[in-house]
C-alpha cells in the first residue's frame, strides 16, 4: 500500500508538466506504467445517460425558471419568475414576474388583436390590427387584417348612424328604420318606440310631398295664399305663382295684375286683357290691344315687334309707320326735324315740310345747304358738290367746289 501510494507520487511529480492540461482529471486516472491501478479513459468518464437541462429540476442557463422560458420550449405559467415577455404563457413579464394577460397591459397578448384591444377587450381604433369586424370601434375589419374608417355606404350600423348607412350625420332614414331623434328620419318624425314614421298629412311636419306644412303634393289640403307650391292644384286659389321680387320660391298667390302668373283673363304673366300693362314682344295676346306694339299675331298668339310697314303708329313713331327710325314725307305728322325725311318739322303745324333752297337743311337734291343741285344757288369753295355745275367756281374736285 505504501509502496503504491509512493509510485503515483511520482508519477504525479512526473505528470506535473502536464498538471494544467488535465486540471480536471485525477491523479489517479493517469496512470504509470508500474502502476497497478488501470487509468480511466475518456469513455469511462463520459459514460452514463444525458441529462435535458430543460427538465433537470434546476434553473440554469437562460431559463427564466425552473426549467421553462429562455431557451426552453416550455413558457413559464402565471407566478412564475421570468427575464422577457417570450418566457412567459401570457407573453407578459411584468417586474420579473409571469402575469396574466390583461387588456390594459400595453401588451399585445392573449386573444388581443392589437395591443390592449380587439378579441375581447375594448374595440380597436381605424388602422389597428383585427381579425373579426368586433374587433373594431367601426365595426369593420378589412382585407389587410386592420380596422377600417367609417362611411354612409359600408352597410355597418356604426359611428353616430341610428340605423345602418342612415342617421347621425348620414342621410336621413325610411320608415320604419330605427332612429333616436326625429332628425334622424326622413319623415322628421321618431316615433315612442324608436322607429321612423311614415309622413302623413296631419302630423304637423313638412314632409313626405307636401309642398308646405301639411298642403300640396298628394294631401288633399290645399294650401293658402303664400304658402309654397309646385302646381295650380296645390293652392286654394288655383294660382301658383312663379318666383318674384327676390323671392326663389313658388307661391300660392291672389288673383290680381301683380301676382307673377297668368289669371284672371290675363293674355299673358301680368299683362293685357283686363290689365293695365299691355305685353311686351314675344308674349301671349287675344288683340292688339294686348301688346305694347299695339300687334298681335292672329297666327302664332304673339305680341309683334314695331316695324315701319304695321300700320300701326308704335315704337316712338310720329305717325303711321313714320317717324322715329321711319323718315316722314312732307304733310305727316312730325315732332322733330328726324322724323322727317326732309329733315324740317313745322313746328307751329307739327307737319312735316317739303324740302326748299332757303329752309337751312341739306335736302332734295341739294348737294349742300341750300345750294348745288336744282337750287339756283352755286356752292362755294369747300362745300359738297356733285358735278362742276354745283359750285360757283365751276370746279368740281372729289365730292367739294374747288378754285381753278
Amino acid at each position: 500500500m505504501t509502496s503504491s501510494l509512493a509510485r503515483r507520487s511520482e508519477c504525479a511529480v512526473g505528470l506535473s508538466g502536464l498538471l494544467f492540461a488535465v486540471a480536471m482529471t485525477p491523479l489517479w486516472a493517469v496512470g504509470c506504467a508500474d502502476d497497478p491501478t488501470p487509468a480511466m479513459s475518456a469513455s469511462d468518464v463520459d459514460a452514463g445517460p444525458e441529462v435535458d437541462p430543460c427538465a433537470d429540476g434546476r434553473r440554469s442557463g437562460q431559463e427564466g425558471d425552473v426549467d421553462c422560458g429562455g431557451t426552453c420550449a416550455t413558457k413559464c405559467a402565471h407566478g412564475r419568475t421570468c427575464s422577457f415577455d417570450d418566457d412567459c404563457v401570457s407573453g407578459t413579464c411584468i417586474s420579473g414576474i409571469c402575469k396574466a394577460a390583461a387588456c390594459d397591459d400595453a401588451r399585445k397578448n392573449g386573444a388581443e388583436t392589437d395591443v390592449d384591444c380587439g378579441g375581447g377587450c375594448e374595440p380597436c381604433a381605424v388602422r389597428m390590427g383585427c381579425a373579426v369586424g368586433t374587433d373594431c370601434a367601426t365595426g369593420l375589419c378589412g382585407e389587410n387584417q386592420k380596422c377600417l374608417p367609417t362611411t354612409c355606404g359600408d352597410k355597418v350600423e356604426n359611428d353616430l348612424e341610428s340605423d345602418v348607412d342612415c342617421g347621425g350625420l348620414c342621410a336621413p332614414c325610411a320608415a320604419s328604420k330605427a332612429c333616436r331623434t326625429d332628425h334622424d328620419c326622413s319623415s322628421g318624425i321618431c316615433d315612442e318606440s324608436g322607429k321612423c314614421a311614415a309622413p302623413a298629412c296631419d302630423d304637423a311636419v313638412l314632409n313626405g310631398d307636401e309642398t308646405d306644412l301639411d298642403c300640396g303634393g298628394s294631401c288633399s289640403a290645399k294650401c293658402a295664399v303664400e304658402k309654397k307650391c309646385n302646381l295650380n292644384e296645390h293652392c286654394e286659389t288655383n294660382i301658383c305663382s312663379a318666383p318674384q321680387w327676390g323671392d326663389t320660391t313658388r307661391r300660392c298667390r291672389t288673383p290680381g295684375c301683380s301676382n307673377n302668373a297668368k289669371d284672371s283673363g290675363e293674355t299673358d304673366i301680368d299683362c293685357g286683357g283686363p290689365c293695365g300693362s299691355t305685353c311686351w314682344h314675344g308674349l301671349g295676346c287675344i288683340a292688339g290691344t294686348d301688346c305694347q306694339s299695339l300687334v298681335c299675331d292672329a297666327t302664332t298668339g304673339k305680341c309683334q315687334p314695331p316695324s315701319c310697314t304695321d300700320g300701326v303708329q308704335n315704337g316712338g313713331e310720329s305717325d303711321v309707320d313714320c317717324g322715329y327710325s321711319c323718315p316722314c314725307a312732307p304733310g305727316r305728322r312730325c315732332a322733330w326735324p328726324e322724323d322727317c325725311d326732309s329733315g324740317v318739322c313745322d313746328t307751329n303745324t307739327n307737319t312735316c315740310s317739303a324740302p326748299t333752297c332757303e329752309d337751312g337743311v341739306a335736302n332734295g337734291d341739294e348737294t349742300d345747304i341750300d345750294c348745288g343741285g336744282s337750287c339756283s344757288a352755286k356752292c362755294g369753295d369747300g362745300y359738297h358738290c356733285g358735278s362742276n355745275g354745283d359750285c360757283t367756281s365751276g370746279s368740281c374736285m372729289e365730292g367739294h367746289c374747288m378754285s381753278p
